[in-house]
């Protein structure tokens, strides 16, 4: 009989709140929207500098480059979620058909018990006679 069980499900630690794949979703998504808002507003104004020919104390290309990898670094967070949930449901897979195999382990270990069982009724039997007999 194999059981696996999913590693950290239901643990937290104290004092934290349990996380869950929606919310971690939810802020990769927020977190690449404002990656492409700074990046389209940084290319926005890099065009209106270049058509009226000014200058300003800073590099806009500076920016957008840091836009660019900001929008790398949260598309890769979304695989890297994308991989846990798979992961999971690997997981979770291999749970079920764990509990759906149950039912013949559990007969199995009934055969046992009762192989036992008779085994011990019948030495039990064979103490309670005379030593003569034996």
């Amino acid at each position: 009989m194999r059981w696996r069980l999913l590693s950290g499900a239901g643990s937290t630690g104290p004092g934290r709140r349990p996380s869950s794949w929606l919310s971690s979703l939810l802020f990769q998504i927020t977190v690449l929207a404002f990656f492409c808002t700074f990046y389209f507003f940084c290319c926005l104004a890099e065009s209106i500098l270049r058509h009226y020919n000014l200058r300003v104390f800073f590099d806009i290309q500076n920016l957008r480059q840091m836009a660019e990898l900001g929008l790398i670094a949260s598309g890769m967070g979304i695989a890297s979620l994308g991989i846990q949930i798979g992961s999971g449901i690997i997981k979770l897979k291999q749970l079920w058909d764990d509990v759906n195999d149950a039912p013949e382990d559990i007969k199995y270990l009934l055969e046992e018990i009762e192989t036992l069982s008779d085994l011990l009724s019948s030495t039990d039997e064979n103490d309670n006679l005379p030593r003569s007999a034996k």
